[in-house]
């Protein structure tokens, strides 16, 4: 008999410039993180507000915080000399990106571990044969 075993935790490895390592959990309070600086950052651009390109680096930065931590943007900023709004905006594409990628790869393992139908009758049987059979002539 099999013995279960958990999953190892599920986080998302973010490594800036090989110099910042964040562990970034992959869990719902992260996902309602990144929704509401997905949400702040298009509210402020469109936003009357934001005259510059440095209000907007501010804002991106501000949306960086709010999901990495207090301070980490300016950790961050603080490992490019001439880092400005581009870059700011590079990290928040980067932090989306690898959550993203890392949750399709979960949904991806469920789904591919997920037991196939079997047909319980005579006439399903024969259905299935003949799709299969049907793909295969196609092919």
């Amino acid at each position: 008999m099999a013995t279960f075993q958990f999953s190892e935790h599920q986080a998302v490895e973010l490594d800036f410039c090989g110099e910042l390592k964040f562990s970034l959990p992959m869990d719902d309070d992260t996902q309602d993180k990144l929704k509401k600086a997905s949400k702040y950052l298009q509210d402020k651009s469109e936003g009357a507000d934001v005259q510059s390109l440095s209000d907007l680096c501010d804002c991106v930065m501000d949306a960086i915080d709010d999901v990495l931590g207090e301070g980490v943007a300016d950790q961050i900023a603080a490992l490019k000399p001439d880092f400005g709004f581009w870059d700011a905006l590079d990290v928040v594409q980067y932090i989306s990106r690898e959550y993203n990628a890392a949750k399709g790869k979960l949904v991806e393992r469920f789904q591919s571990q997920r037991p196939q139908a079997v047909p319980s009758n005579r006439a399903q049987r024969r259905a299935e044969a003949k799709a299969k059979l049907a793909a295969i002539h196609k092919a």
